[in-house]
């Protein structure tokens, strides 16, 4: 197995967003499942410059995510998880790593601007086409107007049918 391929992504769960803003000074990731504590400290080692203290590694199992039709299962992932143990230097060093690698808050806000600018624009659109909706709307009124006096009015053959009759 490559070194490289040995750590894959930083794992982000409610508990190890807790160990980040503690004491402890642990980073988690998810590693190969063949992956042992050895091979994790030389692949973090070779990755980011870090000699770890220690590793903890958890095995995490396949479990049911839904029930589908004819009692079949769907699983979820088997993955293993390990939580590297480092010295407070190396944990800020690479602490301001990884934050580089987030959004900035200036971008944020520029997010937010422009999602609130195109919710005016979506708005203003609206308004338009409803504006546009209600003006076919009137001309249509008008038609339908014109098409109810024209059958109060009525047929003229049924009309003098009618007055035949009231005259029998």
């Amino acid at each position: 197995m490559e070194v490289i391929d040995v750590i894959r992504e930083i794992y982000y769960y409610q508990k190890g967003h807790h160990y980040r803003s503690s004491k402890s000074y642990k980073i988690v990731f998810l590693v190969d499942r063949r992956a042992n504590k050895v091979m994790i400290k030389k692949a973090f080692k070779t990755m980011f410059g870090v000699q770890p203290e220690k590793v903890n590694t958890q095995n995490r199992h396949p479990q049911p995510a839904r029930i589908m039709p004819k009692s079949r299962k769907n699983f979820t992932k088997a993955k293993k998880i390990a939580f590297i143990y480092l010295k407070k230097e190396d944990f800020e060093k690479l602490r301001q790593l990884f934050a580089m690698e987030t959004i900035p808050e200036e971008f944020q806000s520029m997010a937010s601007t422009l999602e609130s600018e195109v919710a005016e624009a979506a708005a203003a659109a609206a308004a338009e086409v409803e504006a546009q909706n209600n003006s076919e709307g009137e001309i249509k009124a008008e038609d339908a107007a014109k098409e109810i006096q024209v059958e109060e009015v009525g047929d003229p053959v049924e009309i003098k049918k009618e007055e035949e009759e009231k005259k029998e």
